[in-house]
């Protein structure tokens, strides 16, 4: 049985595209990384970027699957699913956040997080940019 959405698009293609935009992320960060490095910025900022380059994409791919779960569901059920899973995603998320930047035993610059967390944001309009471009 393949799964089929508007696009022509199977599942699993739509899975491959959401790895390509980790990939994408993760490639973008190292970019990040190494300007931190290269304009000798504080070594907590590296940390920050890795973390919320991480978060942001262990978010991202959670996201998806409680999509394609709640595509399987009736309507009612799916709004249900997707303001729960909604709420717990975004406690989660304030949660690390909190933790990170309060932590007093990892040094992570809330900077370099904040960056981190938006580099995924980055990535996805310029891979929408470019798709909308293609057709």
């Amino acid at each position: 049985m393949v799964n089929k959405t508007d696009d022509n698009l199977t599942v699993e293609e739509l899975y491959k595209e959401q790895l390509d935009i980790c990939k994408y992320t993760v490639f973008l960060n190292l970019i990040f990384v190494v300007l931190v490095l290269l304009f000798k910025f504080d070594r907590s900022i590296i940390l920050g970027i890795m973390a919320g380059c991480i978060t942001a994409i262990a978010f991202h791919l959670w996201l998806f699957q409680d999509l394609r779960t709640a595509i399987k569901l009736d309507k009612e059920q799916a709004v249900n699913y997707a303001n729960i899973h909604s709420l717990i995603r975004k406690l989660l998320l304030i949660i690390v956040i909190v933790f990170l930047v309060a932590n007093k035993w990892i040094k992570v610059n809330a900077v370099g997080l904040i960056i981190g967390l938006l580099s995924l944001r980055v990535v996805l309009y310029l891979y929408n940019l470019r798709t909308v471009k293609n057709k």
